[in-house]
């Protein structure tokens, strides 16, 4: 895994821009027991939903032709007062064929959208799941949010080249003062990660985070980048360190110190601001 590389976040950011939504030009719809909605994703291409006990119903025509059937589960029919639209539609990749959203539910913070893909003729394109989207902050894709247990994560998507959103940047809090960012390439590999003040906006490309080893009378042990149960080195107190990443878990810092050597070492051996 690369874990430290040039900064390349601005440069994938200007390849994948789209141009401004119009107005933000979302609709949102309320599916009530019974009721058929038609929404209109182009011209010619149209989705009929109606809901039902446990499920929404969805039909997508091009014209007369029906080009897409589904059932799709959402907790919001049978209870539809979350405060949250159950259904959106909006052009997401500037195809000219609006992407449509139905709501699976909400959790204890979060609420879930299947978000639907339609070729220009209304038959499917791509399906994606995400959690509390947002379609207005930024010119070129969306962005979304979920938490799980005491960790909320900031999502960025952007465009590919063939239309589809793919997730290109997740920003997941450590705690209250830094986040750990991963930038990924189109087919989903790691290509850059850091860790960023926490209050700093995804969409912005900062330098990684400045930290110091804190006083220990053994020392602090750095473990090997490959091998987390290897010790490589011992740290004094004010050693300055660069926090370049975190582990899955989110008890281990990835560091540079010294003439560019790197490592693991724990997360209560550290300080920053």
């Amino acid at each position: 895994m690369n874990w430290i590389t040039p900064r390349i976040l601005a440069a994938l950011m200007t390849v994948t821009a789209q141009p401004l939504f119009a107005e933000c030009a979302i609709a949102e719809y309320d599916v009530e027991l019974g009721q058929n909605i038609i929404a209109t994703l182009s011209p010619r291409i149209s989705a009929h939903i109606e809901g039902d006990e446990e499920s929404i119903g969805l039909r997508v025509q091009n014209g007369s032709t029906l080009t897409y059937q589904a059932e799709l589960e959402s907790d919001w029919v049978a209870e539809p007062d979350w405060g949250f639209h159950q259904v959106m539609t909006i052009d997401v990749n500037n195809d000219g064929v609006k992407e449509l959203l139905i709501g699976l539910g909400r959790g204890m913070v979060s609420s879930y959208y299947t978000m639907l893909i339609f070729h220009a003729d209304g038959t499917l394109h791509n399906v994606i799941d995400v959690s509390d989207p947002e379609f207005c902050k930024t010119d070129h894709g969306f962005l979304s949010w979920y938490r799980s247990g005491p960790r909320g994560t900031d999502t960025y998507w952007a465009i590919n080249a063939t239309g589809l959103p793919y997730r290109q940047i997740t920003q997941t809090i450590v705690d209250n003062h830094v986040s750990h960012r991963v930038v990924y390439a189109a087919d989903g590999s790691v290509t850059d990660q850091s860790i960023v003040s926490g209050d700093v906006s995804i969409l912005t490309d900062p330098s990684p985070t400045k930290a110091v080893i804190i006083a220990k009378p053994a020392g602090v042990a750095v473990y090997d980048p490959k091998d987390t149960q290897r010790s490589i080195d011992n740290l004094a107190p004010d050693t300055p360190v660069l926090l370049l990443g975190a582990d899955d878990t989110y008890s281990l810092f990835f560091i540079e110190y010294g003439q560019s050597k790197r490592g693991w070492i724990m997360l209560e051996d550290v300080a920053y601001d």
